[in-house]
């Protein structure tokens, strides 16, 4: 439990959904979004054992770029 303290990934589903679109012959337009659903992870402090340490997490995400010279 102490190490998800320190990094926190304890996210076990991801939702993800994106898109390329071709403009023109050299631009072309790149979307995401993600979205993880809250997880919540608790157990006992091993540095102090009368401890109960509980964490929870969430994610979301968006993403756009444009290429050109493809």
């Amino acid at each position: 439990m102490l190490f998800n303290i320190l990094a926190p990934g304890v996210q076990e589903w991801h939702f993800t959904t994106g898109f390329s679109h071709k403009i023109s012959d050299n631009v072309q337009l790149n979307a995401m979004a993600f979205y993880s659903p809250a997880k919540k992870v608790s157990g006992a402090n091993f540095l102090a054992l009368n401890q109960q340490l509980a964490i929870e997490m969430d994610q979301s995400g968006v993403g756009v770029s444009i290429v050109w010279g493809i």
